[in-house]
């Protein structure tokens, strides 16, 4: 979840997420007193950024993070999840909920909040499984087929499942 670096929040919990994110049958702009922010944010409209509703980032936090809620549409749209970050770290009272790795992060990330534990938003919180906001990958193979590019795949694959292939870190951006 990712703020504009000015933001004073450094984590939020579910229910104020969905507030910021949903309707709830709700009617008017959302502002950040919904997220317990006061002064210079409590009356400013929360800018949400993010993918058109035929994206899987969309499909996912709706069916997935939101249970299927009524997500409201987004402030500002972005073609790729690269941009979502780009544009909230060009707006000072925008969120969007974005891959990790997607951007240069010049906005700040958000740590969650569950049960009153902070749950960092880190590699190792990722990597033990603590970090709730994990989109599945799923990697499919035709285990019949045999030209030259599947032979790569299926390497990748091996790889990807090795200790080595675990624990190496990449840093690039797709």
């Amino acid at each position: 979840i990712f703020v504009h670096s000015d933001n004073p929040l450094s984590s939020i919990d579910y229910s104020s997420l969905q507030g910021l994110f949903c309707s709830n049958g709700q009617a008017g702009q959302t502002t950040w007193a919904a997220a317990g922010l006061s002064g210079k944010y409590e009356n400013k409209p929360v800018v949400t950024v993010g993918r058109g509703k035929d994206s899987g980032t969309h499909t996912y936090l709706q069916d997935y993070l939101f249970r299927g809620q009524t997500m409201n549409d987004p402030s500002q749209q972005a073609d790729s999840n690269y941009q979502v970050v780009s544009k909230v770290a060009a707006e000072p009272f925008a969120i969007a909920i974005s891959g990790l790795r997607c951007g240069g992060h010049e906005a700040k990330l958000l740590n969650l909040k569950s049960n009153g534990s902070i749950i960092p938003t880190d590699d190792r919180s990722l990597l033990l499984g603590k970090y709730p906001l994990m989109r599945p990958l799923c990697l499919v193979l035709d285990m019949g087929a045999t030209s030259e590019v599947v032979r790569g795949n299926r390497e990748f694959v091996l790889y990807a499942l090795s200790q080595a292939g675990r624990s190496e870190e990449h840093t690039s951006e797709l």
